[in-house]
């Protein structure tokens, strides 16, 4: 065994500074706790599922419109950006050109 002080590793959930505990490990039992109770996994099992598929013909309405939305904003965005830093930078370096 190496000569000096004997340092043991900390749990995860001890704040050594503070000397505290955290509440994850409560939090992960009453989690753990909730999810396997017998009662609640009996009546998830007896309900139905139903799928409700999308309306066919105001999705092909609204392809277009949500694909220019999708394409666009980002670009827009993008733009804005760029001439709003570029207008900020033109005014700030504006007195050194002189």
């Amino acid at each position: 065994m190496p000569d000096g002080p004997r340092f043991d590793p900390y749990r995860l959930d001890f704040d050594h500074l503070a000397n505290t505990e955290s509440a994850n490990r409560e939090l992960v039992l009453n989690a753990t706790d909730y999810l396997l109770d017998d009662t609640g996994l009996i009546s998830v099992r007896g309900k139905q599922i139903t799928l409700r598929p999308l309306d066919k013909v105001k999705l092909a309405e609204q392809r277009r419109r949500w694909q220019l939305l999708d394409l666009g904003a980002p670009l827009v965005l993008l733009g804005l950006f760029g001439a709003v830093r570029a207008w900020r930078r033109k005014r700030r370096y504006a007195g050194f050109a002189s």
